[in-house]
Parts: C-alpha cells; structure tokens; sequence
C-alpha cells in the first residue's frame, strides 16, 4: 500500500457535519494535549541525553577487559545522575547499567559474561584445531614420537616445539577469526602467544605448548588404533560444539550492543523527533479549526442577510398557503447533506465493488476517491494502491492518479489486530 495517500480528495469538517460545537470540543482535547507535551517533551529529551551515555557505555565497555565492573558501573551512574534530573529516566538507566554489567539476581545476558564466554569459545575453538592438526600428524606419520624411559624424549620435544613455534600464526587466526570486530582480546591473546614462545621461565626449557602437546602425544602412543580413530572423531565433534558456541556468544554480544546502545538511542531520538513533531501537528490543526469556526459563521451571515433581503423583496407576501398544502417538494438542505455523505460513506463503492466482484475480480481501479472512504475501505480490510498513470492525449503527455481497491488478501489480512471478519451477504 502507497505510504502517500496524499492525493486523496479530502472531505471538510462542515460537509462531514461537524458544528461549530464539535470544533470547540476538539480544540480543548488538542489544546489540553499541548499542554501535557511540555512534560512529555522534556522526559523525552532526558531519555536521549541518557541513552547517549549508554551508548557510550557500549563503546567504552561492551567485550572489553574490565578490570572492576563495579567501578565502572559507578562511573557511568555517576554520569546519569550528573546530566539527567528525571527521576524516571535516572531510575530507568540504572537498571539498564546494572543489567549490561550484570549482577547475580539477574537472567538477562551480561556484557561481561558475554565476554568471557566469548573468549574461552575461540580459545576451545583455536586449541582443539590444535589438538586435531597433531593428531593428524601423528596418524599420518609426520610427527613421530620417541620415548626416553616412558617420557617424550628431548629430540621428540624439540620436534614438537619447532611445529608449535610455526602453527602458532595459525592458533592465532583460528582464534581471531569468529570474533567480533570490537572485542578487545589482545591480553588474552599475548597470554597465548607466550604460551607458545616462552621458554625462559619455564624449568623444562621447553614452551608450555610444547609440553601440553607432547603429554597429547604420549597419550596417543598408549592408545591402540580404535581408541586413536575415536579420540579424531571426538576432536572433531569438539571443534564443531565450540563454532556453535561461537556464534551463539556472537550473537548474544550483538543482541547486548544493540539493546543497550544503537537502538536504546535511535529510539529515544526519535520519540523527541515524534513529540516535537506532535508540536507543530496540533498547532496547525488548531488553526485548521479556528479557520473552520469561521467559515462556519461566515456562512451563517450571509444566509441570514440572504433571508432578510429575500424578505424585503418579497415584501411581506404571505407563502403559508403552499406550505400549509404541502405543495412544496424540494429536499431539504440538511437531508441533501445526508444523502451526499451517503454516498461518500460506502455506497458509491459498494456499487463498484460488488460489480467487480460479480465478475470474478479481486479488485478495481477508479479514478475518484475521497480520504473518508479510503479509511472506510481500510478499515474493513480492503488494500489501497495508488498510481501515476501516464496518459497520452493527443500530442500531450501527462498523468493520471488512480487507486485500485483490492481484495485478493483479505482473509490473511490483521484487522485491529484481530482476523477481519466479513459479513454474510
């Protein structure tokens, strides 16, 4: 459905019989709603100065290595309550704060576990790639373990730091890679790369990798062939679980940045837009209405100067006699206005509607329609499409606006959100 509709041949409030009453009522409602504005606005206002702050609690803190979530959590209260003076607004951002960093009462996904989720998925992830890459090596024959009196030899373990030092570029993009852009894991990951070159504090000589993989590698020796073909499988089943909790945590940090930043702030900017928006709206339809008000008098004038001059150019002749034998026929005013509106309140297109449908159609283009009638056919579950047509006429090109009234979808369509409901007959 067109999003315009602004074409619509618009009915005024005297043809559609509103008084001069009507229009006063309706000003108080929107006057009295003006007034409420001002507060509304002004809570409005906060909410964005608030959401501001926690998009910036988003930037600053979402995935990253927090040393005290208490204290930071403390930093951003203190700013709320330095710029915001709305209770609500300032009672509001404090859950909020408390969720994103988290607390023991609450269910909702924390920033801070979020993180760490994240970071043992890709550690799980990056080490049992590992795991699999000297297993396969082993299996193959490429790495070939030696024992020295039931323990790796040192040849062995030199072997195997040589392929820990060269895999490590490759530990450490399997780890990087799922990852969202904007987590910080650069101490977690210097760990690791220490845990794969440093050999200076350690009393073997040997990196604390090198000595993990080679415990792996006795194990594999001590293994016979079924048992080796399911610990690969096993390796295997364990990379697939932690790429699934990968994406999971991924998507949860999304969800909390998100929640707590990027929409929390569009949303709140825009319901000052909306509201101040709503300002300008009323003001005019408050004209809109004094303008009503007036033409209504206006017209009363000039009936009753017209009355009276017909008066004086009658010159007092008495008309009681075609009155008293009902020899009058013209409709009356107000009745002709009831027959009009009739005819703008449905009937006019049940005739063109129920034609078109007698012949198999499920819709029907027309060149005429006002905006009382399409909210009529809306609201009885009928789609509206409007159009620019171009026509040609002669040497004259130009355009045509038309609505097509459908429908095909009216079984399927939410009325008020309920199932519309068609009357028999």
């Amino acid at each position: 459905m067109s999003k315009h509709l602004k074409q619509l041949k618009k009915l005024s409030k005297p043809q559609l019989g509103l008084a001069s009453l009507d229009f006063a009522s309706e000003e108080l409602k929107l006057v009295n709603r003006r007034s409420s504005l001002g507060d509304l606005v002004f809570e409005a206002q906060e909410n964005a100065i608030a959401a501001g702050i926690l998009n910036d609690m988003v930037t600053k803190y979402h995935l990253k290595n927090i040393i005290d979530t208490k204290i930071s959590a403390g930093l951003v209260v203190a700013e709320i309550n330095e710029n915001c003076v709305n209770e609500k607004v300032i009672e509001n951002s404090n859950k909020l704060i408390a969720l994103f960093f988290g607390n023991e009462l609450s269910k909702e996904l924390s920033s801070p576990q979020t993180y760490q989720n994240l970071l043992k998925a890709c550690n799980d992830y990056a080490t049992e790639s590992l795991n699999l890459y000297i297993d396969t090596l082993l299996n193959t024959g490429k790495l070939v373990i030696k024992l020295d009196k039931e323990v790796v030899s040192k040849g062995s373990l030199i072997e195997i730091e040589k392929i820990v030092a060269a895999y490590y570029p490759t530990f450490e993009e399997n780890y990087i890679y799922y990852l969202p852009t904007y987590i910080d894991y650069k101490a977690t990951i210097e760990k690791m790369k220490n845990s794969f070159t440093d050999t200076s504090s350690r009393k073997s000589g040997f990196s604390e990798q090198t000595e993990i993989i080679s415990a792996v590698a006795k194990e594999y020796l001590d293994n016979d062939k079924l048992a080796r073909t399911k610990n690969s499988g096993t390796l295997r089943d364990s990379i697939g679980i932690s790429l699934a909790e990968l994406k999971t945590e991924s998507d949860n940090a999304e969800k909390i940045r998100l929640k707590y930043g990027v929409n929390l702030l569009k949303d709140a900017k825009a319901l000052v837009d909306t509201l101040n928006s709503e300002f300008n709206i009323i003001d005019n339809k408050v004209l809109s209405l004094k303008d009503s008000v007036s033409n209504v008098t206006n017209v009363q004038t000039s009936y009753d100067e017209t009355k009276t001059k017909l008066g004086e150019l009658l010159d007092g002749i008495d008309i009681s006699y075609i009155t008293k034998q009902n020899l009058i026929k013209i409709i009356p005013a107000t009745s002709a206005h009831t027959l009009t509106l009739k005819i703008y309140s449905g009937e006019r297109l049940d005739k063109i509607i129920r034609d078109a449908a007698a012949k198999g159609n499920f819709e029907v283009e027309i060149t005429d329609l006002t905006d009382v009638e399409a909210k009529i056919l809306v609201d009885n579950g009928y789609e509206i499409i409007e159009s620019n047509n171009r026509v040609i006429n002669g040497n004259v090109v130009g355009k045509e606006l038309t609505w097509t009234i459908r429908w095909e979808n009216s079984q399927f369509l939410l009325i008020n959100d309920i199932p519309l409901i068609i009357p028999k007959g």
